[in-house]
């Protein structure tokens, strides 16, 4: 299994349809709207715990830093960066929904703080999100410290600039603080 490339393990670390009857949970834009979400406590099948093992040693090797290696269908990536870990969201209107009405704004790189969240896209499509815990700066470059979540696999901690999963994918930064 060490030999998987970083798109098989993405596709294969997705939660999104392994499950038969996902559950919800009501959550709620700063507007007051309903966010569809999705979540399951079912456990996850052998083969991917198996493969999400390689991904933590794989990339651990790397520079990635595991969290937590409690393997969960409970939530996501964007479950973590929004719903704080209750609810996984999957649908790309739900993301955009949030990013709306709970008052989040475009930044560049260079205005990122800690607590701003970066989504990554694939093919138009929200692949990935992390929240920004730490700025380093080494020789005057600023170096974005990222806590994410890769599908139903482990919490990470890693650099912006580490190669990971959804390194591949075009990445967006967003605040919600005032202007």
């Amino acid at each position: 299994m060490d030999d998987y490339d970083g798109r098989a393990m993405v596709d294969t670390i997705r939660v999104g349809g392994l499950f038969d009857s996902p559950e919800s949970i009501v959550i709620q834009t700063r507007k007051g709207s309903n966010v569809d979400n999705w979540f399951s406590d079912e456990p996850l099948p052998y083969h991917q715990v198996k493969i999400a093992e390689q991904v933590v040693k794989r990339f651990a090797r790397i520079g990635c830093r595991v969290r937590s290696n409690i393997l969960t269908s409970r939530y996501n990536c964007h479950g973590l960066t929004f719903a704080n870990r209750r609810t996984g969201l999957v649908e790309n209107h739900a993301i955009d929904q949030i990013l709306r009405e709970d008052g989040y704004r475009p930044i560049q790189q260079t205005e990122l703080v800690p607590g701003d969240v970066i989504l990554y896209k694939d093919r138009g499509a929200y692949s990935h999100s992390a929240v920004v815990i730490e700025i380093r700066e080494v020789s005057g470059i600023r170096h974005p410290i990222l806590l994410s979540k890769w599908g139903a696999g482990a919490e990470w901690i890693h650099s912006f600039g580490v190669p990971h999963p959804y390194s591949d994918h075009i990445a967006e930064f967003w605040t919600d603080r005032p202007k």
